[in-house]
């Protein structure tokens, strides 16, 4: 991850130093996370041979298909993925690949991690049980958190509350945490439906050309449009395939293309800036899905 993520900071830096372990930063392999050829991270892995990393969604489907049905490094013992939304079907074309990657959930505000998967209890679609010392509850669907990790503030700013409302939408899976999407991100269609976008977005996310995405709400009709930010062109027949196994309400009607250059779209975890998304889909002319979703069987 970026060095500016504060769990990047304590896994890529802090703890190695308490564990006597070694960090080592490629700067042209550094460049991937942000666009860049995903070839130099890929060398990276395999010259260097570490145990451990931690990626966004989108590095690791690039690094997933970038290996052409090669074995990654054996020396990986532990893989984390976050940041965004994985879908279930990514997780197991990395595992395939021999990449143990791991989905967990958490945020900066959190000390970085509330929940995660294990090696030997891994469930792809959740993030794997909360953190032991931490206490994950639900008010109206909002995932909240109480323990030691939550901070005290903001730098220069009030004290923070001692239970943490974190913003994201969620549901329990047994004691596999689910998270569903950003509360502050929801939509909801002139027909009453709620779409959380990330249940969506994660669809097409897994395809190796697909940096991001955001879905979004076309102001004069309506209309559903899904924002896509791509290294190379995604035909529309393949994105079709992606939302195939949506209901006819969550299927957007038309898509928009962009690369990863676009001013203010992504963040540095690889993630959309909505409302700049949200600009994109109400000035730009969007290319119809056909067949229309509504044609599609569920």
């Amino acid at each position: 991850l970026p060095l500016a993520q504060l769990l990047e900071q304590i896994c890529g830096i802090f703890l190695p130093i308490v564990a006597g372990a070694k960090t080592v930063f490629r700067f042209e392999a550094t460049k991937a996370l942000f666009g860049a050829p995903i070839a130099p991270l890929v060398t990276a892995f395999e010259t260097l041979r570490p145990t451990t990393s931690l990626l966004a969604p989108a590095v690791l489907g690039r690094w997933v298909s970038a290996l052409a049905g090669r074995a990654a490094p054996d020396s990986l013992r532990f893989v984390a993925v976050g940041g965004a939304s994985s879908s279930p079907s990514l997780i197991q074309a990395a595992q395939d690949v021999g990449i143990p990657v791991h989905e967990g959930y958490g945020l900066s505000e959190c000390c970085a991690v509330v929940a995660m998967n294990r090696p030997g209890d891994n469930h792809p679609g959740t993030v794997g049980p909360v953190l032991d010392g931490l206490n994950v509850s639900l008010d109206n669907g909002e995932i909240v958190v109480s323990g030691p990790t939550v901070m005290t503030g903001y730098l220069n700013g009030d004290g923070a509350p001692d239970v943490w409302h974190t913003g994201d939408l969620g549901h329990f899976d047994g004691d596999q945490l689910v998270v569903d999407g950003r509360k502050d991100a929801l939509l909801v269609t002139s027909a009453g439906r709620n779409i959380s976008p990330e249940w969506v977005e994660q669809r097409v996310n897994s395809d190796p050309r697909v940096v991001s995405s955001a879905l979004g709400l076309r102001e004069s009709d309506g209309a559903l449009i899904l924002l896509l930010v791509v290294a190379a062109a995604v035909p529309a027949a393949d994105i079709l395939g992606y939302l195939s196994d949506l209901p006819s309400y969550a299927r957007p009607s038309a898509f928009i293309t962009t690369d990863p250059s676009e001013q203010g779209l992504l963040f540095a975890a690889g993630t959309p800036n909505r409302a700049v998304a949200a600009s994109l889909i109400n000035t730009r002319a969007a290319q119809h899905l056909d067949p229309a979703p509504e044609s599609i069987a569920s």
